[in-house]
């Protein structure tokens, strides 16, 4: 990706260049696998997957620097040729300026857990769940830690485009999911089906399971909970919309909705963190997630005066059962992957 943007950077092809930018941002914020295709310069560690690479950023941070300014009061009285004598006295004091000091040039890379820097002088790595905030710039990006001034990064790009929008959503993004993604101490009836493991040899504790594992618990029963919201609102939505027993008022379709969107987000994040389905069970649930948006999108559009036309309550409603009946053996297979 990273030679393919350089060709398009030097013709000034800014659109195709966004055009990718958006894709990889696009994959981050629906929690899909990054595509990388470039060369990693740095030595990063198995559970940091590469996003995106620049091969030429400038390091700055803003830096107070002070000038000493000397000033004279008096009379001078010349002598002879060259040669004055001086009445009176000189002051000086201290002129303090602020701004960015460039500190080094070099190449960058995000990874999904840390920022890269790499130049002549300096070489960092900050995890992004240590990061406090990010500094947006219209061609640059600050990142902010507990200690230490603001740390600023420009890609020095051969054409001139800014891609500060691009470093501050994407890394915002991620440490977003870095947050989210933070272990529960204890969840209730997983920890139950949890398996008994055999302690340690040096420490005489069981080892504990990994992030991955630990997410993995944590997104089924994140979808558990939106699938035990959302199957009641649809059972009665189905019931009143089929024997025509009353309308619905905006509340109660707005609660349909509501569920329904937090049940597909839900099912979505389980289905990405369950990296060891078979690709059979991935593609249907994909295909039936797909579906059940698209239909929650219809019956917004659709629902007016408590009412909902013939064929967007059965794009509707069809597409959602699909995606509550399998659900059941969806979360029986993610199961088996933890315990």
């Amino acid at each position: 990706m990273e030679s393919y943007q350089d060709e398009l950077l030097q013709n000034r092809w800014f659109s195709g260049v966004q055009m990718v930018l958006s894709h990889a941002l696009w994959r981050v914020l629906n929690h899909l696998p990054p595509y990388f295709d470039g060369k990693i310069e740095f030595n990063i560690p198995s559970a940091e997957s590469p996003i995106y690479a620049c091969s030429n950023v400038i390091y700055s941070e803003e830096r107070t620097q002070s000038t000493h300014i000397t000033t004279f009061q008096g009379m001078s009285v010349r002598l002879g040729k060259g040669v004055y004598y001086h009445f009176g006295g000189s002051q000086g004091h201290n002129v303090y300026t602020s701004g960015l000091l460039q500190l080094d040039t070099g190449k960058a890379l995000i990874t999904t857990r840390a920022f890269y820097f790499g130049g002549q002088k300096k070489t960092l790595r900050i995890p992004l769940d240590r990061v406090l905030r990010y500094q947006p710039y219209v061609d640059a990006i600050g990142i902010c830690e507990a200690n230490g001034a603001p740390k600023i990064f420009t890609p020095n790009t051969s054409g001139g485009m800014e891609l500060g929008w691009f470093y501050f959503n994407i890394l915002n993004a991620l440490t977003t999911q870095l947050s989210e993604a933070e272990p529960v101490k204890a969840i209730k009836g997983i920890a139950k089906s949890d398996p008994p493991t055999a302690p340690s040899a040096t420490s005489g504790r069981a080892p504990a399971p990994s992030l991955e594992l630990r997410a993995l618990r944590e997104a089924i029963v994140d979808a558990t909970t939106a699938f035990n919201a959302a199957s009641p609102l649809l059972r009665t939505f189905n019931d009143l919309v089929i024997a025509h027993q009353g309308k619905w008022t905006q509340d109660q379709a707005t609660a349909l909705i509501t569920a329904m969107q937090e049940f597909v987000v839900a099912t979505h994040r389980l289905e990405v963190r369950a990296t060891a389905i078979p690709p059979n069970v991935r593609e249907t649930v994909r295909d039936a997630l797909e579906g059940a948006a698209k239909g929650v999108e219809i019956l917004a559009a659709a629902f007016k005066d408590g009412r909902v036309g013939n064929q967007a309550f059965v794009e509707f409603s069809e597409s959602a059962t699909a995606l509550i009946e399998l659900f059941g053996d969806f979360v029986e297979t993610c199961f088996a992957m933890v315990s």
